[in-house]
């Protein structure tokens, strides 16, 4: 085995136990679907820019295929699951590797077990562990799926390069995982979650710091009828290593409740969130130093009337370690009527919106007033329209100074089926944005159309092309540019190919600058056919 197969008994155990896996899966699979993407593209790049493009120039091969693979081990016991995803390319634009696995993941369950090896994605609470891993999990249920205890232990690797190999690009080692325990009634629930993350710090692709993590979380939800209560709190025990210095360590806590409640016409949602300074959590979610309120309000008053309004105040210097607090809170309140002006499906709305971002020091102190109308209607059988207009005022009252913007926005569609069985579709976007800057006189400008139309037989032919135009002029970069787009395909289903499609895809691109040495034109062409195959045992 080579070297590098062999940098982690991590990734050992999960060779050898996948390969054992394949061993066991009976050639009498009760399902088998394959699924393959195959795609030739012919890419030009020229211009005195090109070297910010995307694209290489020349001819490119990418494959994928997709593998599900569903049996019956151990005298019909267990139910077995392999499912993987292989990749074959030439150019590292869309992978680094010429051959990589994209997906790999084995599953073994009965009526209250569940083992996974490969990718898994360790969801223990939000704040302890939300992570895709490439490692194994175990899941035992009591009474029902909603009581059970559950584990999961891993790499973070994002590629199984990373794991299998050792490519340059390859970030520092991270491995961890966790339990959770979750005991669930009619109306309650509560979770006990216990992570663990630790980074390799011998690594030598480590990046500064590395950081060695336990963190504990309890996360609970109470339902009573129309109100549903729920929150977390966790606390995480961190030390963060760094080259040449002491060790850290970052003690932390963050707690959450939200409730949702529905009263007649009045429904309620509502969160208040408190994330110390000192709170990490390298698997979970959440923003350090910050203590936050949210409430959202939706009434009822007819069948066409609502009101709604939104209240967000968040700050940060939760524990006092700062010289100064930033506070910012945001209120909006408006208005929305169906069957507007007596037509059946029309829907019109306004609402404003303030937001003010202060520091208490008096160094910020900053506004902005929006106000926004939206429109949409239906005009007989094939059309459908809509529009919307956004004004905006920003002021920093310290400075004094202002600046405004405008948004503009329009779409139509298009829409019908015709006595051939085509199914024909159109569609016109048009949007303009005019931004202040409050300390740059004068106004950004930019301009967007867009043209689309697609026709659909029914029967695996489909023919479609678009056109976009954007045009920015931007007064305090001084740079102008636009961008104009052409893009045209066909799909048909030969009679040869019984499950899948040819796809024949064509698209044109100018990018133009102010700075003509910035210019570069690109033109891409695809040919995709997509095959698939499924087999069922016989019962």
């Amino acid at each position: 085995m080579p070297p590098s197969l062999m940098r982690s008994p991590l990734s050992l155990a999960l060779l050898s136990l996948g390969l054992g896996g394949l061993t066991m899966l009976p050639a009498n699979a009760e399902e088998l679907s394959v699924n393959t993407r195959s795609d030739v593209l012919f890419q030009s790049v020229t211009g005195a820019g090109k070297a910010s493009s995307f694209y290489d120039t020349g001819t490119h091969l990418m494959h994928e295929t997709d593998v599900r693979w569903v049996t019956q081990i151990m005298d019909g016991k267990w139910n077995s699951l392999l499912n993987t995803t292989l990749r074959a390319t030439d150019s590292r634009q869309f992978d680094p590797e010429n051959l990589s696995i994209q997906k790999l993941e084995w599953k073994l369950s009965d009526a209250n077990t569940q083992i996974n090896f490969g990718d898994y994605f360790a969801n223990l609470s939000p704040y302890s562990m939300t992570k895709g891993i490439k490692g194994a999990a175990f899941q035992r249920n009591f009474e029902n799926d909603q009581n059970y205890v559950r584990a999961a232990y891993g790499s973070f690797d994002g590629q199984w390069a990373y794991l299998l190999r050792s490519p340059a690009q390859e970030p520092m080692d991270r491995y961890g995982g966790g339990v959770r325990l979750q005991k669930a009634g009619e109306k309650a629930r509560v979770g006990f979650n216990l992570a663990h993350v630790e980074d390799s710090e011998g690594d030598p692709r480590r990046t500064n710091p590395a950081f060695s993590q336990m963190l504990g979380a309890v996360d609970w939800e109470y339902r009573e009828s129309a109100l549903v209560v729920s929150g977390e709190h966790a606390f995480a025990d961190t030390d963060e290593m760094n080259i040449g210095a002491a060790t850290r360590s970052r003690n932390g806590n963050a707690h959450k409740i939200s409730a949702r409640a529905a009263l007649k016409n009045l429904n309620l949602d509502g969160q208040a969130e408190r994330v110390s300074s000192n709170f990490l959590t390298l698997g979970g979610g959440a923003t350090p130093d910050r203590l936050r309120y949210y409430l959202k309000g939706d009434y009822k008053l007819t069948k066409e009337w609502r009101l709604f309004a939104t209240w967000d105040a968040y700050e940060d210097n939760v524990d006092n370690q700062l010289a100064v607090t930033s506070e910012t809170t945001s209120l909006e309140v408006g208005v929305k009527k169906a069957r507007a002006f007596g037509r059946r499906h029309m829907n019109v709305s306004t609402s404003w919106r303030q937001r003010n971002n202060d520091a208490s020091d008096g160094s910020r102190d900053d506004q902005s007033d929006r106000i926004k109308f939206k429109i949409s209607d239906r005009v007989g059988e094939n059309y459908d329209w809509r529009g919307e207009v956004e004004r905006v005022l920003d002021e920093n009252h310290k400075t004094p100074s202002n600046a405004t913007s405008t948004l503009w926005d329009f779409g139509l569609g298009y829409r019908r089926r015709l006595e051939s069985n085509w199914d024909v579709r159109g569609n016109l976007d048009l949007g303009r944005q005019e931004t202040g800057n409050l300390t740059t006189p004068g106004q950004d400008v930019s301009d967007r159309i867009r043209i689309g139309f697609t026709a659909d037989r029914g029967n695996g032919t489909q023919v479609g092309a678009s056109y976009d135009w954007s045009n920015a002029n931007q007064v305090a970069a001084l740079a102008d540019n636009s961008h104009k787009r052409a893009n045209a395909y066909w799909q048909t289903k030969p009679a040869w190919l019984k499950s899948g499609y040819l796809k024949f895809d064509y698209s044109d691109t100018l990018h133009n600058f102010e700075d003509s040495t910035r210019d570069y034109h690109e033109q891409i062409g695809k040919i995709s056919l997509v095959w698939n195959f499924q087999k069922e045992a016989k019962k």
